[in-house]
């Protein structure tokens, strides 16, 4: 039987989600004279400018060179096999704030992207609009209407990071706030030197966060997935996060979703979660810290309706483990979605010098069921069925922060395949460094 599927068109639905935005921002409308710092959105932050040209109105150049080598990705000896990626990267930011109520910023990213062995997904230039938008705040900084292209992301990248377009409106309080959002990839198209695709899903976000005792900050949130055509997933899904940090000085997080709706002709019913803290050392030298976590997608065994979880393709699922540069919580080199896998999660990180951090990771990743399905990974090698153990990860991630204009990453490591893959199995690997400025 074929579902009915109700449609709306964007415009209707960028309409209704202001004008819902607005009536409620004017009933919910809080007495705070000054911005309230509990919690942040992306008007909060600084773009990427650092000359100002005239009252209001700042420019900034930013650059950054990325050079990676990886190692073995298919996990056979006897294709022995590395590729090396160079990739340059320059943006140009432009920002006009009157300094009241009106903000708007335009970003425009030039990239050229080199790989080893003459791969054809090597792409000679590309112009992107990162995000151009214009934002609409009240006086008090704790209002906003934000309209065009901008970066969404949420804490820890777990729901969220991807530049959208649409419209987006946020209001805070002393206790509570809440968001909405309308946004969908490329409506207007961002590589200006390459075709236009259009079929990116509609996506429908609410979001309520509270302000808790103890230093947290907890939300619950809704997010809807609509496809554009009766192939493509309707998703929804459903779920609540928790971040915090306690007096002696532990930092804490949990993120509990679940996804519900239909893909390929079956239904979904899907639940992932992931929890963890990080225990720093202040009294010791070198501020050591300590992280523990586990994370964990639900699985599907094939028949009738789909038990698996999944991200909603937009993540990002990196974040900082209190040093001075973010690394990928699920590996530097499996990388997952988290979807039908669970993952231990291990860390020590030192601070070094004055700006400088390391950390040192490890992963035991395992399928919660038998499948020879790995969702989205880095890893070209798909697991045989026979087997849960995926395998171990070491990584290594260092953040130097020492030089006022040049920031440098050095991050590396390595994959050891468990009984899940077959054949040959050898030792995967992924070392490389970034090299960023401003100016």
């Amino acid at each position: 039987m074929t579902r009915a599927h109700t449609r709306f068109t964007p415009n209707a639905v960028g309409v209704a989600v202001t004008s819902v935005a607005l009536a409620l921002g004017v009933i919910g409308a809080a007495t705070a004279k000054d911005r309230l710092d509990w919690i942040e959105f992306h008007a909060d932050d600084k773009p990427h400018v650092t000359r100002e040209l005239s009252k209001g109105l700042s420019v900034g150049v930013a650059a950054e060179l990325t050079a990676q080598r990886s190692q073995n990705l298919d996990l056979d000896l006897a294709d022995d096999e590395d590729e090396d990626e160079v990739k340059i990267e320059v943006d140009l930011g432009l920002l006009y704030d009157d300094g009241d109520t009106v903000r708007s910023y335009l970003e425009f990213n030039l990239s050229t992207e080199r790989l080893g062995r003459g791969e054809e997904n090597a792409r000679d230039a590309i112009l992107d609009v990162e995000e151009a938008y214009i934002t609409f705040r009240s006086q008090d900084r704790n209002q906003a209407l934000t309209f065009g292209r901008w970066s969404v992301s949420d804490e820890r990248e777990w729901l969220l990071d991807e530049e959208l377009d649409g419209v987006h409106f946020f209001r805070r309080g002393e206790r509570f706030a809440f968001e909405l959002m309308y946004a969908r990839e490329q409506i207007l198209k961002k590589d200006l030197l390459d075709d236009h695709d259009n079929d990116e899903p509609d996506n429908f976000y609410a979001r309520a966060h509270a302000n808790l005792p103890g230093d947290a900050v907890g939300s619950l949130y809704g997010l809807y997935q609509m496809g554009r055509d009766r192939n493509n997933a309707d998703l929804l899904w459903l779920g609540t996060s928790l971040f915090g940090s306690t007096d002696n000085d532990i930092e804490y997080w949990a993120e509990l979703a679940h996804v519900r709706g239909s893909e390929r002709n079956r239904s979904v019913r899907g639940y992932g979660f992931d929890v963890g803290l990080t225990k720093t050392f202040k009294a010791m030298r070198a501020n050591p810290r300590l992280t523990a976590g586990f994370a964990f997608g639900s699985g599907d065994d094939g028949s009738g309706r789909d038990g698996a979880f999944r991200q909603t393709g937009l993540e990002g699922n990196s974040v900082r483990f209190g040093g001075k540069t973010s690394v990928k919580y699920y590996g530097e080199v499996f990388d997952p979605e988290l979807s039908n896998l669970g993952i231990v999660t291990l860390g020590l990180g030192f601070d070094l010098f004055k700006e400088s951090s390391v950390d040192f990771v490890y992963h035991y990743n395992f399928q919660h069921k038998k499948s020879r399905r790995l969702r989205d990974s880095a890893l070209e090698q798909r697991p045989t069925g026979d087997s849960r153990d995926l395998g171990h990860e070491l990584d290594l991630i260092v953040g130097l922060r020492e030089f006022e204009a040049v920031d440098i990453n050095l991050y590396g490591g390595v994959f050891l395949p468990g009984d899940a893959f077959s054949g040959t199995k050898d030792t995967a690997g992924i070392f490389g460094i970034e090299i960023s400025t401003k100016f």
